[in-house]
């Protein structure tokens, strides 16, 4: 069986009873007390604040005695990894993964536009159906588990190239586009609510839309439910989480709470 993420498995060598123990939650992690603080401060020294904790996360995985790059998609996420990076080295190498038949799933051009902003050397692998499928097998045996994720060959293969480039640890930003908002497809109305939420005809409208909703009068799920998962097990895990997120951020309101438990 596979150990939960922050879970530690302890087994009895006497009666081989195995107990769980959870060693860090990133919902009980949540400092009420900061984040009330921090919704106090005004847009530009919020930024700020952001934009210095993200500096220094970075500056601090910097430290390396081997050489390092990074992972650059053109997203948010990886896009500011790699800023902060090239801000702190003489010399960065940045990795990407091009889908060539594929071309509206092909985030090549916004690599290319970030590397080129940046003055940092871009590095691409050439990814078709041919080349996912030859390595798909290599890349399971590797995790050693089913792929969660269909990047997870595309990553393998960067890793690849990397290594040949004599780069043996690349920085990632994995999880930062969920706190950016990066996607369109992860609570969308709640990220429509938040940004309405300064324009008294739209956050109105948009309020009695949510009422609607709620009351079963528009056919709509708020908050929205995980993905299915592969088995109920699974997505009554995700479901879980959710509630517990959603628990951990009542201290906020409305759409700002759905953002920040998402």
């Amino acid at each position: 069986e596979r150990v939960l993420p922050g879970t530690a498995v302890s087994v009895d060598l006497d009666t081989l009873e195995a107990g769980v123990r959870r060693w860090y939650d990133p919902v009980e992690a949540v400092d009420q007390e900061r984040s009330e603080a921090l919704s106090e401060l005004s847009r530009g020294q919020a930024v700020d604040a952001v934009e210095s904790a993200l500096r220094l996360s970075v500056r601090r995985r910097l430290m390396s005695d081997v050489p390092l790059g990074t992972m650059c998609s053109g997203g948010l996420d990886s896009s500011l990894v790699t800023a902060f990076a090239r801000d702190e080295l003489d010399i960065l190498h940045a990795f990407n993964a091009s889908v060539a038949d594929q071309p509206e799933f092909d985030e090549g051009p916004w690599a290319e536009r970030v590397a080129r902003r940046l003055g940092v050397e871009l590095h691409t692998v050439t990814m078709t159906a041919e080349s996912w499928r030859a390595d798909l097998v290599d890349v399971v045996r590797h995790i050693e588990y089913p792929l969660t994720h269909e990047s997870s060959v595309p990553m393998a293969q960067i890793a690849d190239l990397a290594h040949s480039r004599g780069i043996k640890v690349l920085l990632s930003g994995e999880g930062a586009d969920e706190l950016f908002g990066g996607y369109g497809w992860l609570h969308g109305h709640a990220a429509a609510d938040f940004r309405a939420r300064e324009k008294r005809a739209e956050s109105a409208a948009r309020a009695a839309l949510r009422a609607l909703q709620a009351r079963g009068l528009v056919r709509d799920k708020l908050p929205p439910e995980p993905r299915p998962g592969p088995s109920e097990e699974v997505s009554a895990y995700e479901r879980r989480l959710v509630e517990r997120a959603l628990r951990s951020y009542r201290h906020h309101g409305g759409s700002r709470r759905l953002l920040e438990a998402g």
